[in-house]
């Protein structure tokens, strides 16, 4: 090469660099171009949601309201944004006449009472073929049954209204891999978030004459009963849950089949109990488990049958029990008008039971709360009718066997117009005084609910 060759390449660069310079700069600025239009339709296209709701109950219940009303509405925007990113922004408001809703502006979930401005999710994905990862606010949806199902519980519910106990979002980060042949997830919640209870004004709260009747046992009086606060795990690494589920369809031609794993503190709390000065204490704290679980799903002529099984077991032995719970059941669809005034009709229908493997350490430190594991040996069932396409109603209900209680919910909707829907119901509880739905009798209710979108 000539003297001069290297002389004129470095020219040739040099007078390149103001192109690539431009080019680049023309490349952010088409990105930020359709970031912009992408953030415009996620405004566009946003569903804005109220429901007003109202509950009759029979029986009035000290220091709680016979009859409730609710109101609630959220805006919902989700949608992707550029290639590989989706969003998702679920603000909500939340506002009652019960105490059940407080003043202020949340973002956890970890307040005692619903926050009157709060977010239900909020979250960013990234795609990159096969892999998803996701952080924020998440709402997770794991398990095989349809109404009780033993593994969906990495996210803690609202149960200040316990019929209705919906999930609390999670402070979470995912790492999701789907291919033709298998689906992986792995979950990270570091902040813990539990269970929301009832307080004890509230007529869903459990009474605590049954823990100062057993104390009065031991102590030869019947001490007064001072429900403490709650003693959350301390922040760190041993506080965070940990997740893995596993589904695949190809494994077993014909199946859908799943295994789980979950690591943490559970979110229902066990009660800790203390006597002081003649005053019985309970303070709520939260037992590290250890879960295994797995669930099928496959169609056999005109029903789909599934089932799920996990094994719970607890870290301290003395604060509750190990034990193994079991679910199976099925769904049969019938369409095309089953019946001349109907067009619809579905059937689900499941069977739970529980085992306990390893029954928790003889101790009177700690006892159950009578919110979690409420279905041992039971039966849950719901039909769902379509009488055209503006009106349905639907029958559900479970039973205990051995405790011979039961509880019913019937309801029938009708969309007034495309965007409102009216919602009328009744909800009936039955059973021993000491059984779980039994405790409730005072509970029965009528409900109305209108549901508007936007």
């Amino acid at each position: 090469m000539s003297g001069g060759a290297p002389i004129r390449a470095a020219a040739l660069a040099l007078a390149l660099l103001p192109a690539a310079g431009t080019a680049q700069a023309q490349a952010q600025e088409e990105t930020r171009a359709r970031l912009l239009e992408d953030l415009r339709a996620l405004v566009d296209y946003a569903t804005v949601t109220v429901k007003l709701s109202a509950f009759a109950h029979e029986d009035p219940y000290p220091g709680d309201r016979q009859a409730l009303g609710f109101a609630w509405a959220g805006v919902e925007f989700a949608g992707p944004v550029l290639d590989s990113w989706e969003v998702r922004f679920t603000p909500e408001f939340n506002a009652d006449t019960g105490d059940r809703a407080g003043s202020g502006i949340r973002f956890d979930e970890r307040g005692r009472r619903r926050p009157m401005l709060g977010v239900e999710e909020a979250w960013v994905s990234h795609v990159d073929g096969p892999w998803t990862a996701t952080i924020g606010k998440q709402l997770f949806s794991w398990g095989a049954a349809d109404l009780y199902s033993p593994t969906d519980d990495l996210n803690a519910r609202d149960k200040l209204d316990l019929p209705e106990a919906e999930k609390l979002g999670a402070l979470a980060m995912s790492l999701g891999y789907a291919t033709q042949d298998i689906g992986l997830q792995f979950v990270f919640v570091p902040w813990f978030t539990p269970d929301r209870l009832p307080p004890q004004d509230n007529r869903w709260a459990r009474s605590t004459d049954p823990l100062a009747d057993a104390a009065a046992l031991t102590l030869g009086f019947r001490p007064a009963v001072s429900v403490g606060p709650r003693t959350l795990p301390p922040a760190g690494l041993d506080s965070s849950t940990f997740g893995a589920r596993a589904i695949t369809s190809t494994l077993l031609p014909g199946w859908d089949l799943s295994a789980t794993v979950v690591h943490g503190p559970s979110t229902n709390p066990v009660v800790a109990q203390r006597v002081n000065g003649g005053v019985l204490e309970l303070t709520s704290v939260y037992p590290h488990y250890t879960e295994i679980g797995g669930g099928f799903s496959t169609i056999f002529g005109d029903y789909e049958l599934h089932g799920e099984t996990s094994l719970h077991l607890t870290r301290e032995s003395r604060q509750d029990d190990d034990y193994l719970t079991a679910v199976i059941g099925f769904r049969r669809d019938w369409k095309d008008d089953p019946l001349p005034w109907l067009e619809e009709l579905s059937l689900t229908a499941e069977y739970a039971y529980e085992h306990v493997t390893r029954a928790a350490t003889l101790s009177n430190a700690f006892v159950r709360t009578a919110f979690d594991r409420s279905l041992a040996n039971s039966a849950v069932a719901k039909l769902e009718f379509g009488f055209d396409p503006d009106t349905t109603a639907s029958l559900g209900g479970a039973v205990n066997i051995e405790d011979r209680d039961w509880t019913m919910d019937l309801n029938l909707a009708h969309d007034l117009t495309d965007a409102a829907t009216l919602t009328l119901g009744v909800q009936i509880f039955e059973g021993p005084t000491e059984s779980f739905f039994g405790a409730y009798d005072g509970n029965d209710r009528v409900y109305a609910s209108v549901e508007i979108v936007f």
